[in-house]
């Protein structure tokens, strides 16, 4: 059986390194290679994994390289360890005693300890791999994909674990399997909670467990622990009396001690405590501790984690770090007591979870962590110089607020966080690193003449309310993006980064430099040219925008030269806000742009002057106006090309398209947000007019209706390339009297094309879809159908039509003088004839008439026809001939209810229905269907006019 998660090729790097590094080995494998270690395994009878699972674990190699059996053993100890305490208890002495219970117990592969249980206990397999921080990743990741949102809106980090197991899965194992190429991130584990790297215990030192007493307890030279739990109350039974009060006196000595106290929100004991550095407070209501006063000393790191309450630390000098977790509500920390003692010396704060505000007051803050909150966080510390560097993971509103930071470092780590506003007032430089995506309400930076945007991830400015003194803002080290929503000043000069960049400007007097992705730049509405000494260069992207808020503008700005000459390295211009007029956007005026997008309903009419063959006009928004394109040098052109597109989540429509003496129109739509469930989405041209179009080309994932699409010239629409989803329409047109042969290729969706002006002979190649054809006309028309429940309808033509699989329907609107060939295909097809013989040996020729099958002539009968069968066949001479046979059939008195009846001849089979009183088969009254090959129609069934092969 293959062991999960084993990674050959790490395992093989791993043997190497020990092989080429014992001196036993190392002559022997100096300079080898992993595939000659494979190579040696297989002659010697092992596949590496084998080999791990017979020697190698043994030897202290890993199975992957994010598995330490040392560092894993000795989390498990420590969970061990703390978890007799957590219960009250002792059962282990150290945490090196419970590393030595765990060996005994456990000698096999620790690896397969981690499989087993250690997973699902929560215990990390390194110090590489953070189990929960990975659970919360995925967590994340489920929230934020469109496809299960919805069903892991609620759920939890429980929930995530719970599907692992049950998919057989540890966490790491997922990461290999899947999460490394979904891109879910890995995190070590905290520094506060790694073990050993060299597999050392890192409490040397005693453990002494307080009483409900009075203690007093001296430590070791080593790091030594105090354990102030709770224990059972002899009156109640409850366990609720403290351990730790103001009787004790505990000394840590030498090393790095550590004092817990667990409590049920009563507020720390002035005990006297000193040379003991690290205070880890785990209470399940409030925590309240005051560390500033004469009889605790020493104290340099604070935990805290409470549950559902408030957390109030006041600390003293010796104090330089407080941590808190759980599910506190407010949050006080106050260095010395007060805000404003020269003496401060708290300088890192981490908060998680918190439900209420976080106030801070300390000269010497210069670390802030937010994690999983939305609350408010305030610092107060004296005027001077101080970097702060805050650290946000998966926070989601607040302010945040720091006025006397003079330099501002914002960090994001774990997810992504959003909704806050940063207050730094005194902060004249301000850099966001941005490690996971980013999105800022408001910043208010009133002394900041720099921004810089840093990382891999996006960033999102929604406001920028207090910017007074700023003067350049720049993403040159960014590759995620940055979107700034509002106006950037225009004295504020700006360096796009490689990712796709989005601003917005009015007449700036600075250099504008977008950078190297597709990037944005929107013009406030009346700026129609740039301030002096102003300049936009849209960068090295291939679809960078220039954007006029007001549609209005571009048509001033594209009048003459003069803006033009302050921009370049753009290649779309867009009209994203209403216009007052009509819309002239003449490109010539405009760096020689090749598209224009309406990203709004201008509400006008547009025109599109000077777009070079092959430009683009491109619409995310409906279009009250008719759009007008004039292709550059077109008029005296023979192959000149216009592209239209349409882009959006749902359905709009557009008044209309003009572009005069283009031979050839590519269409493209796009379904934005890729749902499968929701509603159909087409776009609609209500009106195309291109009266010298001769080649349509249709490609993209939503549908196309053309409300009015008559041009005469067509010869080939082609709308194969299509890949609409199942929930998205496909094509939609009507021809106009189409002067040449044409050919019509469908697409995978439900197409509808309607020909029957055609004056000459149309070939449709239907697609994958729900088809509806119409070619009721005179002409030879070809259609094949394709796969699909398709429905046909043919006129008086000599038609050959093909429906293809599915469950078809073929109309037959007339049969006056010619006969058509129809092959049925697969499926339950129904022919309906709603039309009787114009002339003689004008008759439908069925190709493949099968069991199930149906053709319907209800529409064409009198009364009702007798008999639930067809019966026998009319049998005649062996001079007889096919006139002889309809002549036979016909002879009785159809005109009330009409008869019916078969015959075979030459091979072939005839249904023939009598409508009239006369004693021969009459044309224009008649009926008479051919159905190829030699067919038992003796048990077909009749029913309403019906008939039903069987």
């Amino acid at each position: 059986m293959a062991l999960q998660g084993f990674v050959e090729s790490d395992y093989l790097a791993a043997k190497l390194a020990a092989l080429q590094a014992d001196s036993a080995t190392a002559t022997d494998w100096a300079g080898k290679t992993t595939a000659q270690l494979k190579t040696f395994l297989a002659n010697v009878g092992f596949t590496p994994e084998s080999h791990y699972q017979a020697y190698g674990w043994a030897e202290g190699l890993a199975p992957n390289d994010l598995f330490n059996a040392a560092e894993y053993k000795l989390a498990k100890a420590t969970d061990m360890f703390n978890k007799g305490l957590e219960e009250g208890g002792t059962a282990y002495a150290t945490v090196a005693d419970a590393l030595a219970a765990f060996e005994s117990a456990w000698d096999f592969d620790p690896y397969l300890h981690y499989l087993q249980y250690g997973s699902a206990e929560g215990i990390n397999p390194s110090n590489d791999f953070d189990e929960s921080e990975y659970l919360a990743s995925k967590l994340a990741d489920l929230k934020a994909d469109a496809a299960t949102a919805t069903e892991w809106a609620d759920k939890t980090v429980d929930d995530v674990k719970a599907a692992f197991a049950a998919a057989g899965l540890s966490a790491l194992d997922h990461y290999q399997a899947y999460g490394e190429d979904e891109g879910i991130a890995v995190t070590e584990v905290p520094a506060d909670e790694k073990v050993a790297d060299d597999g050392g215990v890192e409490v040397p030192g005693e453990t002494f467990a307080l009483t409900a007493g009075a203690d007093n307890f001296t430590g070791t030279d080593g790091d030594d622990l105090f354990n102030a739990n709770l224990e059972i109350n002899p009156s109640s039974g409850a366990l609720d009396v403290l351990t730790l009060s103001s009787l004790d006196q505990l000394d840590g000595k030498d090393g790095t001690d550590t004092l817990k106290f667990v409590t049920d929100g009563t507020a720390l004991p002035a005990a006297d405590i000193s040379n003991i550095e690290i205070l880890d407070i785990n209470s399940t209501g409030a925590v309240t501790a005051d560390v500033s006063g004469a009889t605790i000393s020493g104290v340099t790191t604070i935990k805290a984690k409470a549950t559902g309450a408030a957390v109030n630390i006041d600390t003293k000098a010796d104090v330089t770090s407080v941590t808190v977790t759980g599910t506190a509500a407010a949050v006080a920390i106050d260095d010395a007591g007060t805000a404003a003692t020269s003496a401060d010396k708290i300088a890192t704060v981490s908060v998680t979870g918190n439900t209420g505000a976080l106030t801070i007051g300390s000269d010497a803050i210069t670390a802030l962590t937010l994690a999983k909150t939305n609350q408010n966080a305030t610092v107060t510390a004296a005027a001077g110089t101080r970097t702060m560097d805050l650290t946000l993971d998966t926070v989601t509103g607040g302010t945040i607020i720091d006025n006397t930071a003079t330099t501002l470092n914002v960090n994001t780590t774990g997810a992504a966080s959003t909704g806050m506003t940063l207050n730094a007032a005194a902060a004249t430089s301000v850099t966001i690193n941005a490690d996971e995506k980013l999105t800022i309400a408001d910043v208010k930076v009133a002394a900041a003449k720099t921004i810089a945007i840093k990382g891999d991830s996006a960033v999102t400015l929604s406001a920028a309310s207090t910017v007074t003194a700023l003067t350049s803002v720049t993403a040159a080290d960014s590759t995620g993006g940055l979107t700034i929503t509002p106006s950037l000043g225009t004295a504020i000069a700006f360096t796009g980064g490689s990712g796709a960049d989005s601003i917005r400007l009015g007449a700036t007097t600075k250099a504008i430099t977008m950078g190297a992705d597709d990037d944005r730049v929107l013009l406030d509405a009346t700026t129609t040219a740039l301030g002096t000494g102003g300049s936009l260069d849209g960068g090295d992207g291939t679809a960078d925008v220039i954007a006029f808020a007001d549609a209005d503008d571009a048509t001033t700005a594209s009048a003459t030269a003069t803006f033009e000459g302050t921009i370049s390295n753009f290649e779309v211009v867009e009209l994203a806000g209403a216009a007052g007029a009509g819309v002239t956007v003449d490109l010539a005026n405009l760096d020689d742009i090749t598209e224009v997008k309406m990203s709004a309903d201008v509400t006008q009419t547009i025109a599109v002057d000077n777009l070079a063959s092959d430009g683009t006009v491109f619409y995310t928004a409906a279009q009250a106006g008719v759009t007008t394109v004039t292709v550059d040098g077109a008029a005296g052109g023979a192959a000149d090309w216009l592209n239209i597109s349409f882009a959006g989540n749902a359905a709009f429509a557009n008044a209309g398209i003009t572009a005069a003496n283009v031979e050839n129109l590519a269409i493209d739509t796009s379904d934005t947000d890729k749902d499968t469930t929701d509603a159909d989405i087409a776009f609609t041209v209500t009106t195309l007019t291109a009266a010298d179009a001769k080649t349509v080309k249709v490609t993209g994932d939503a549908g196309l209706t053309l409300g009015t699409f008559t041009a005469t010239t067509v010869t080939s629409f082609d709308a194969s390339g299509m890949t609409t989803n199942d929930s998205d329409g496909g094509v939609s047109w009507t021809t106009g009297a189409l002067a040449g042969a044409a050919t019509i290729n469908g697409s995978d969706g439900d197409d509808t094309f309607v020909f029957t002006a055609a004056t000459k002979a149309v070939t449709v190649n239907g697609g994958a879809g729900d088809d509806t054809i119409t070619g009721a006309n005179a002409l030879a028309n070809v259609i094949n159908a394709g796969a699909g429940d398709d429905t046909v309808t043919i006129g008086t033509g000599n038609a050959t039509v093909d429906l293809g699989a599915g469950d078809d329907t073929l109309v037959v609107g007339s049969v006056a003088t010619q006969t058509s060939s129809i092959t049925l295909g697969a499926g339950k097809d129904t022919v309906d004839i709603n039309a009787v013989q114009g002339s003689a040996g004008a008759y439908l020729t069925l190709q493949d008439i099968a069991v199930d099958d149906k053709i319907d002539v209800a529409g064409v009968i009198n009364g009702a026809i007798a008999g639930a069968t067809l019966g026998d066949k009319t049998t005649l001479g062996g001079a007889a001939g096919f006139a002889n046979y309809i002549d036979a059939i016909a002879a009785g008195d159809g005109s009330a209810n009409s008869v019916d009846g078969w015959f075979q001849l030459n091979g072939n089979t005839y249904l023939v229905i009598d409508n009239s009183a006369a004693a021969t088969f009459q044309d224009g009254a008649d009926i008479v269907v051919e159905l190829a090959g030699t067919i038992d129609l003796s048990d077909t069934t009749q029913a309403g006019g019906v008939y039903t092969i069987v």
